[in-house]
């Protein structure tokens, strides 16, 4: 019985019609997952293709038993005789159909195994997975990180359906803005831009996008820029049940750009209004047209800042130059031209200091028109002229105006971390590390922050290390972890391998090898300081942070005659940089140390006052002015010490009260623990003050506290030491930093 039905379904083709279906529904299927997101239809529609799929194949079987194909058209298999069968016919058809279906299918399994996956990128879920091993702890009683009510989205890179693939920045560019937008909006928690762009150009589950970011709903769509038009498709999706809570499709011109990002922002806060609780009202947008070039301009100054580099911050800084001529009132523009030159001035990529005086103005202009801007607040508190007390307030003050912008949070906990608390600071940088899960820069910053507020090192450390597991490729988090190492943490031979292989993965980075000079002068070995010195300049050779360096390594080597010509010819060179203002002032501090050295006074004075004109004024200037002026006393102090060695003493103890109000006002005011280079500095202060016991508590405070970074060029050819050398203390200081030496080579020979 068994066998005659199995016939039977062979003869009537059954098995053949099941496999042929199976494999068509399989490519049918398959083509749908692509074709849906590229037209950016719904994505219930493959769900629906696949139920129906499903639904069709008993049908497709019952069909095949109980029909026939004939000459004559589809007749019932009981109402044809054995003689007028075709099915041994059909059956030979359906085998060239499903050899030929089958052809397709291995067709798109190679493109799907080999081109695809190698073209597309990976998700990021195991950076995720790394990411959170960062574990940023905080007090679970602190009701600062209690959950939020509300709801939460991440908005996706808008896909760029324009024909030229060059305004990818432009679709990029409506994403942020969108995204911006959003983000202001109470109770919406928004993944940041740096975790949600982690999937540009990848292949994405929806679910699994929103599991990384930690979001309950997502924004995607796309853009087509064509002239002065443009097309912006966006849709909604509910990450739990895939379901599209509102889509729609927007055909403006371009000057009625950011009445389009309202209308988009206010349709999302619709759809998620029964969670969010708030209704926000569809108005014209405070901005109803812009300049179509110019915010073309400003969408390319935003790719040039996003990407980071000094070529490409150059690039930004001239599209946000042109568009703030073309649209003087896009206040936007001038922000983000604020905060690029603020950038520029940090990175290094730029030293024309006086560029933050325009970019101050740009802010203060920006504010009188709205003075409720907290981009305009956080890049006023980057303008890093202003004093340390304004600046903590401005950050304060972006935070209070949008606690949701993770560069605001960032900033709010670094600059304020130390007089909110611990545990707030850390409650902080753990909401934004929910709001930006993908960021391989907040370990770093919360290490920044371990480091300079609360001294701890450990933490800090670990923190880096996974940093740099997140980005390997990013030679900044080691460069900083070796810092950490040689002057809190006493490891000069982990400095060294850090540096080494940085050195490696970017050999155009000065930086390395002069940080290799640096550990190895600290070790002894002058002539390889020398080597390395000569090789970072053979990068860079006009910094005058990397030729001061190979001025340590040569007064050292006892080569004075040489250092002093490379210090009088670097200060004369028009073309020499110096990356921070008051690095000119240290500079010379190499000179100032030979020429005591050698007596002669009357030279040391001449320099100093050639070199930092108007020197003496700031001793009656208002105290503290800037932040600068905080850290710009090394004249004074250099002075000084010029005055103590030719017995002006009146003079010399001028000079140090000013330094002193310094001490007293950011080292000997409400700190319990100070740094490795604080404490130096204090020792500097009490050595003008003849306090040598002073001195030498400090320097040992110093040490204890792993300051090993360059020992010998601050202790043994400084100038302001000079009378202690011959103190028994000073030589057992000396003598205790040798045989940590000691021991550090051996580590580095095994």
């Amino acid at each position: 019985m068994a066998e005659s039905l199995i016939s039977e379904l062979k003869r009537r083709n059954v098995f053949k019609v099941g496999v042929a279906y199976l494999v068509l529904a399989w490519v049918v299927v398959q083509i749908t997952s692509i074709a849906v997101p590229a037209l950016h239809l719904p994505n219930w529609i493959n769900t629906a293709v696949f139920f129906f799929g499903l639904i069709g194949f008993p049908f497709a079987l019952f069909f095949a038993w109980a029909f026939e194909i004939t000459p004559d058209g589809i007749k019932l298999e009981s109402g044809i005789s054995s003689g007028d069968s075709t099915a041994a016919l059909t059956g030979r058809r359906l085998d060239f159909i499903i050899i030929g279906l089958m052809s397709i299918a291995l067709l798109y399994f190679i493109y799907e195994s080999r081109f695809q996956s190698a073209t597309a990128l990976v998700l990021p879920t195991d950076q995720a997975e790394v990411i959170a091993q960062v574990s940023i702890k905080v007090n679970t009683n602190n009701p600062s990180i209690s959950e939020s009510k509300g709801t939460s989205i991440a908005v996706l890179p808008f896909v760029n359906m324009s024909s030229d693939k060059e305004q990818e920045y432009f679709s990029d560019g409506i994403s942020e803005e969108i995204l911006n937008v959003l983000a202001k909006i109470p109770k919406l928690q928004v993944t940041s831009r740096s975790s949600a762009f982690a999937y540009k150009d990848t292949k994405i589950n929806i679910s699994e996008v929103a599991k990384v970011l930690g979001v309950k709903n997502v924004l995607e769509g796309s853009v087509r820029k064509s002239g002065a038009r443009v097309r912006i498709t966006a849709q909604l999706i509910n990450a739990e049940t895939d379901k599209h809570l509102w889509s729609e499709s927007y055909d403006r011109e371009l000057d009625d750009i950011f009445q389009v990002q309202d209308e988009i922002s206010a349709e999302i806060v619709d759809a998620l209004k029964e969670t969010l609780g708030i209704v926000l009202v569809k108005t014209v947008s405070s901005v109803q047209t812009i300049n179509p070039k110019a915010y073309d301009l400003y969408l390319q100054g935003l790719r040039g800042l996003h990407t980071y580099t000094f070529e490409s911050l150059d690039n930004a800084a001239a599209a946000l130059e042109s568009a703030t001529d073309i649209a003087p009132g896009f206040l936007m523009a001038r922000i983000k031209l604020a905060e690029t030159y603020a950038r520029q001035i940090i990175t290094g990529s730029r030293f024309d200091w006086q560029i933050l005086d325009k970019a101050e103005a740009l802010i203060k202009d920006v504010l009188s028109i709205n003075p409720n801007s907290a981009e305009a607040y956080f890049v006023r508190s980057l303008i890093i002229k202003t004093d340390r007390k304004l600046r903590n307030q401005y950050a304060k003050e972006a935070y209070r105006l949008n606690p949701n912008n993770v560069d605001i949070i960032i900033r709010h906990a670094q600059s304020n971390g130390a007089g909110m608390g611990e545990d707030n600071a850390r409650a902080l940088f753990k909401r934004a590390q929910k709001v930006d899960p993908l960021n391989a820069d907040l370990p770093y910053f919360f290490a920044v922050y371990l480091v300079q507020t609360l001294q701890k090192y450990s933490e800090a450390e670990q923190t880096l290390k996974q940093a740099i597991k997140v980005n390997p490729k990013n030679t900044f988090y080691p460069f900083y972890l070796g810092q950490i190492y040689a002057q809190h943490m006493g490891k000069i031979v982990d400095a060294i391998k850090l540096a080494e292989n940085g050195a490696r993965l970017d050999p155009n980075d000065p930086y390395f090898p002069q940080a290799l000079s640096v550990y190895y002068l600290s070790l002894g070995s002058g002539l390889k300081s020398l080597e390395y010195a000569d090789k970072a300049m053979s990068i860079n050779a006009n910094n005058a942070e990397i030729i001061n360096q190979k001025v340590n390594s040569l007064i050292y080597l006892g080569q004075t005659a040489k250092a002093l010509k490379l210090i009088n010819d670097t200060v004369a060179d028009a073309n020499t940089v110096y990356p921070s203002k008051q690095l000119k002032e240290r500079f010379i501090t190499g000179a100032i140390y030979v020429l005591i050295k050698q007596n002669k006074l009357a030279e040391a004075e001449t320099l100093i006052n050639q070199h930092i004109p108007k020197i003496i004024e700031r001793i009656n200037q208002p105290y503290p002015a800037t932040l600068n002026d905080i850290e710009n006393i090394n004249g004074l102090l250099l002075l000084a010490c010029v005055y103590q060695a030719q017995g002006q003493l009146a003079k010399a103890e001028k000079l140090v009260k000013r330094v002193k109000q310094r001490d007293e006002s950011f080292y000997l005011t409400g700190q319990s623990r100070l740094l490795g280079i604080e404490y130096m500095n204090l020792a500097i202060s009490s050595s003008l003050e003849n306090n040598d016991e002073q001195t030498i508590k400090y320097l040992e405070a110093a040490i204890d506290n792993g300051y090993l970074y360059n020992w010998r060029a601050h202790l043994l050819q400084s100038p302001y030491f000079i009378d202690l050398a011959q103190r028994p203390d000073f030589m057992a200081l000396i003598g205790r930093l040798e045989t940590e030496m000691l021991k550090q080579i051996a580590l580095l020979k095994q």
